[in-house]
């Protein structure tokens, strides 16, 4: 049985609020599926809590950007983060493994939101969806992406979480989805004024995104997956 009063050395050299590359690197090749503990603190510590790489100059930024989300969505402001390159300052994907965040290349901003009345809603939506296309016969899916997502997303739901853009946008009877075209603009104007970051460059392919979650419990599995498929795809 682990002795959970002792922390290992490799784990207090990491230093907060922004790991050190190699010593993430450690931790990542060290601690795998069967060191859960330290797998779940890792995203406890480094996905949910601290002010991301990119506010780091302007923390009171991200404060306030979390506010608006917060009133703009109606939901409480603590179950709001940003996960990603963009959190952390090292990139997880498989494809720019412990690449730098970089603005001058295609690099989203991620936000996570943990809520389950908002999960509802979004629930509500896709379901709506649905049956506007596949009963009513309201509207036709437009594209591959569209086709797919119909498919993909009653498999999200199971697992506790929907992606925004999933969604289409452009149609009105989705109420909750229709509440983040405008919450996007005028973060994206906030990020360009502060930041000095265009998000309306079309030409950049930077995103807002956001992830919503049914609750802590649908949140931290969904990230342990993730964080177990990244150590096998790139075998560290």
């Amino acid at each position: 049985m682990k002795d959970l009063y002792k922390i290992p050395k490799d784990l207090l050299a990491i230093q907060h609020p922004y790991p050190d590359i190699e010593k993430l690197a450690v931790f990542l090749r060290n601690y795998k599926n069967k060191d859960a503990i330290e797998i779940e603190e890792f995203i406890r510590l480094w996905f949910t809590e601290g002010v991301p790489w990119v506010f780091r100059n302007c923390p009171w930024l991200y404060e306030r950007v979390r506010t608006i989300i917060s009133k703009d969505l109606s939901i409480e402001f603590n179950g709001i983060f940003m996960i990603g390159s963009g959190k952390l300052r090292w990139s997880l994907s498989p494809n720019r493994f412990l690449k730098e965040y970089n603005f001058c290349n295609p690099s989203d901003l991620d936000f996570t939101i943990v809520n389950d009345d908002l999960f509802q809603r979004m629930k509500i939506d896709f379901e709506e969806w649905k049956e506007l296309v596949e009963v009513k016969k309201k509207y036709e899916l437009k594209n591959k992406y569209q086709k797919d997502n119909i498919d993909l997303l009653p498999q999200n739901i199971g697992a506790g979480f929907i992606d925004m853009y999933k969604l289409p946008v452009d149609i009105k009877e989705l109420k909750t989805r229709q509440l983040f075209p405008n919450l996007v603009v005028k973060l994206g104007k906030m990020f360009q004024e502060y930041l000095g970051y265009n998000f309306s460059d079309k030409k950049s392919h930077m995103k807002i995104t956001f992830r919503i979650y049914q609750n802590w419990d649908s949140f931290l599995k969904q990230n342990l997956k993730n964080l177990n498929d990244i150590q096998r795809k790139i075998k560290i």
